[in-house]
């Protein structure tokens, strides 16, 4: 029998500000009434099967601390107040903020809600904006609306009064939303009582995390960046705050216990970031167990896992166990993510309807049983609990039933278990000698620290709490004051904010991540009596603040040529070029091309992705063609139609044209190219419209390499 651990992590950053007060975004309250209620709500209808939830302490101080949201939380209170007494700010607030949500699955099922983003969607700025559109029924409408679709299916399937407003669509009273908003609350008040009831009856186990999710590897020993980035910079003024990751482990644990009555076992460590530092203080604070992805394990015990055409597992027993750290006192244990299944758990099972993606799942389960040859392999799925589930259609709640459904009928060929259990049950046998320093994304920590941003936000941390540490034992200062400014320093420590500054990620709230950010860093000074740097006064993130359309490759590529935008980690470090509307030669490319990714490979081939606008492709008939001109290192041009070979360069088209083309290596390390796509033999469009995109390969330090058009 082979047994699969469900690990669920679940997770917000710590939008409040406990200081100058507000709270910056309203996602804890959203995914309570949708995704932690949710989940936890279909387990009860599948009582034979077991899964491990992850919650961040920092997420539960937000839940349990829900009665600040009617007072500072600007989301609930623009949707509290009537629409007739909006001011033009809150207009346009709603009409920015009132649509972040997937538009296909949470949007475009309501007719209402659909028409209501269609008279906001300003066609020149491609953004919610028009607030000069929408009357006071439309505003009502809008502000219910946000608020109702962030609702769980099984949450509306038993509130019958919910039901009906959502099957009502629109026209809604001022009353009809107050129920709603509170219900938001209501919904909130379920969370925990629910996860402790499904606790006592053995069905799941409960974990945490260092309490403000920071990245522990790099409190422990910054240097451990250069583990898998050996060129890597390091900021000025870096030392070891392993006091700190002491301090957030043991927070976490006490805050933990006080909420859910018992201590928990096991850990899963923020963005699953580990080194054999980092666990062994977690060892020193009687941590059980932890968990981390598969690619630390290869690095950790010099060994690949192989998979087949199907990306299976050719040798499941390498990864399907748990592990023991060797260490000089209790060692943790340690169980690894199956990166493929949990990824198509997250990210691509969206696609396909619930039956194909739930047999999918359950035959690659079978085939790690048939070809293991231990007793009781185990397949740890470990991924996101809140964020995929909003990409499913129903809320993922048709493909997990299917999924539970047929587990629950395969009971005597796969079990599902809590982790402790399975470990108590099967000790681990294999040693690793020594843990690999890495994250479950590409197994280092190049997100949080491996750009000029990030860096920068480390350094004024390190200076923060040098500031800190000079005024802490002055008695003029009130140790109320002192206590708040270790506590704004340790939510400052979190991995947030580094996850929106560089070129990885960005979001129509890069700014206000990056404000909080800042501002508790404000606090310490202003808490001790210090003058804050002026630097804090100005943001720090480039993306947010100025809009660039370009940024380079922050590290090489490993991708399957296929034409589909199918793993999220697949691109993750690519170079980004986004076209935007300067005039009329230029709009046809602004409508057509949403983004176009690039970068070299590990082979040193160039790499590129070109991405249409939604409901659009690249390639519309058999006329047409994309061109892709490389200018350095030598001078080619690569044609893509269908039907064509190119010459050295291999390509694909689905959802969006991937294409991997070699290149002939000279002395100039510079890569330089732009695309042309043809209709009818006519060129359509140019990318970039002038010049070329050039950058410089990313060496083993992924450093910011120099990016010009």
């Amino acid at each position: 029998m082979i047994s699969i651990a469900f690990f669920f992590h679940f997770h917000q950053p710590y939008y409040a500000d406990d200081v100058g007060g507000g709270i910056l975004l309203p996602w804890v309250r959203m995914h309570s009434c949708k995704d932690y209620l949710g989940m936890g709500l279909l387990l009860q209808k599948f009582p034979e099967i077991k899964a491990t939830f992850n919650f961040v302490p920092c997420l539960l101080k937000q839940i349990v601390e829900k009665d600040r949201i009617t007072k500072e939380d600007e989301y609930y209170k623009v949707s509290h107040k009537a629409a007739d007494t909006l001011t033009e700010g809150e207009k346009n607030f709603i009409a920015r903020n009132f649509f972040s949500c997937p538009k296909t699955t949470m949007i475009d099922p309501y007719p209402r809600y659909r028409e209501l983003r269609e008279l906001c969607l300003d066609p020149i700025a491609m953004k919610p904006g028009a607030c000069d559109k929408l009357d006071e029924d439309d505003l009502r409408d809008l502000q219910t609306w946000f608020n109702l679709t962030w609702f769980h299916p099984l949450v509306i399937a038993g509130e019958p009064e919910l039901a009906k407003l959502q099957k009502k669509g629109g026209d809604f009273s001022e009353g009809e939303k107050h129920f709603v908003l509170g219900k938001h609350l209501e919904m909130m008040e379920r969370v925990i009582p629910l996860y402790r009831e499904l606790c006592a009856r053995g069905q799941v186990e409960l974990t945490f995390t260092p309490f403000y999710h920071p990245i522990m590897p790099l409190l422990c020993d910054f240097t451990s960046v250069k583990e898998a980035l050996p060129r890597a910079q390091l900021p000025k003024g870096h030392r070891s705050l392993i006091d700190d990751a002491r301090r957030q482990i043991q927070s976490g644990i006490e805050y933990f216990e006080k909420v859910f009555g018992h201590r928990p076992k096991g850990c899963w460590p923020s963005e699953g970031s580990v080194s054999q530092k980092a666990a062994e203080v977690f060892a020193e604070q009687g941590v059980k167990w932890i968990a981390t992805d598969e690619q630390i394990l290869e690095r950790s015990i010099e060994a690949k896992l192989e998979r087949d055409e199907k990306r299976r597992l050719r040798n499941p027993d390498v990864l399907c166990r748990p592990y023991r750290l060797k260490t000089q006192g209790d060692a943790p244990a340690i169980i690894f993510r199956d990166l493929t299944i949990s990824d198509k758990v997250g990210f691509n099972y969206k696609t396909l309807p619930p039956e194909v993606a739930a047999e999918d799942f359950i035959q690659t389960a079978l085939t790690a049983k048939e070809r293991s040859k231990q007793k009781s392999p185990l397949m740890p799925v470990i991924l996101d609990g809140e964020n995929p589930w909003e990409w499913y259609q129903g809320g993922g709640v048709p493909f997990l039933t299917e999924l539970y459904s047929r587990l629950t009928k395969l009971q005597g060929e796969i079990s599902t278990v809590r982790i402790s259990d399975f470990i108590e049950a099967n000790p681990p046998e294999q040693i690793i000698p020594r843990l690999f320093a890495g994250s479950w994304i590409n197994h280092n920590f190049y997100i949080w620290a491996g750009h000029e941003e990030d860096r920068r936000a480390w350094e004024e941390l390190f200076a923060a709490r040098k500031a800190l540490e000079s005024k802490a034992d002055d008695p003029a200062i009130p140790r109320e004051n002192v206590s708040r400014a270790w506590e704004e320093l340790y939510i400052a420590e979190g991995s947030d904010w580094c996850w929106w500054y560089g070129t990885d990620h960005s979001s129509s709230h890069d700014l206000e991540f990056d404000r909080l950010f800042r501002t508790h860093l404000v606090n310490i000074y202003d808490l001790v009596g210090e003058p804050h740097p002026a630097a804090l006064d100005m943001p720090m993130t480039k993306s947010g603040a100025s809009g660039e359309e370009f940024s380079p490759p922050g590290q090489r590529l490993d991708i399957v040529v296929d034409g589909k935008a199918s793993s999220y980690f697949e691109w993750l470090g690519a170079g980004r070029y986004k076209p935007t509307r300067r005039g009329s030669v230029m709009t046809l490319g602004f409508d057509l091309v949403r983004e176009v990714l690039f970068g070299l490979t590990n082979k040193d081939d160039l790499a590129i992705r070109i991405d249409p606008r939604e409901g659009g492709a690249i390639l519309t008939s058999d006329a047409d063609t994309c061109k892709i001109h490389v200018i350095e290192p030598v001078k080619r041009e690569i044609v893509l139609r269908n039907g064509a070979t190119p010459d050295r360069a291999i390509w694909a088209h689905g959802n969006v044209l991937e294409a991997v083309i070699e290149l002939q290596r000279q002395e100039t390390r510079r890569v330089s190219f732009y695309i042309e796509l043809m209709r009818e033999n006519e060129s359509a469009i140019r990318l970039p419209f002038e010049g070329a995109i050039s950058f410089d390969p990313p060496g083993d330090d992924l450093s910011n390499g120099d990016f010009v058009i």
